[in-house]
């Protein structure tokens, strides 16, 4: 199951896919959905803050920008999703359901619960910080590379050490 750092790493690309009980239960077709979550550094000098947009994927090329829409931001201090005024997808939409259950359990170290109610979440095998492929066990566990890791926990002042990693 992949860690919030994956979700942090600044141009993360994942699918959840919900399973058949809950798209059973919910009454939706969809059996999978596609969402990219980017950084933007605020500019401090003007107040702004830093922050993680939310876009899913509604178009036929997951490459092309285009074919994602606005759904909201992520609070990563708290694992949720929030849903602003310029939101293009209805905060009661599935897909927004199921990302705030999905992005709420990562984030308190619940992915188990995914597992068991059949939910799967999936990265497109690249590292969410920088890009590259990725190629060590644990990274395609986490979703981040091992040199993008030790950035991470280095900025979060976090032990890097957590994650047994080997260079890809």
């Amino acid at each position: 199951m992949l860690g919030k750092e994956y979700f942090q790493g600044g141009d993360a690309v994942f699918t959840i896919e919900p399973g058949l009980e809950l798209s059973a239960k919910f009454n939706v077709e969809n059996r999978h959905y596609t969402y990219w979550i980017t950084f933007v550094e605020g500019d401090k000098s003007k107040g702004q803050r830093d922050t993680f947009f939310i876009k899913l994927f509604v178009g036929t090329e997951n490459t092309n920008p285009k074919h994602y829409r606005y759904l909201g931001i992520l609070n990563v201090k708290q694992g949720d999703v929030i849903c602003t005024a310029g939101s293009k997808i209805d905060p009661a939409d599935f897909a927004v359901r199921i990302l705030r259950m999905t992005i709420c359990r990562i984030w308190d170290g619940k992915g188990a619960e995914l597992a068991a109610m059949g939910v799967s979440v999936r990265h497109n095998d690249h590292c969410s910080r920088c890009g590259k492929r990725l190629t060590t066990p644990t990274s395609l566990d986490i979703g981040v590379g091992p040199e993008c890791l030790k950035m991470m926990c280095a900025a979060v002042k976090m032990p890097a050490d957590l994650f047994t990693m080997q260079p890809a």
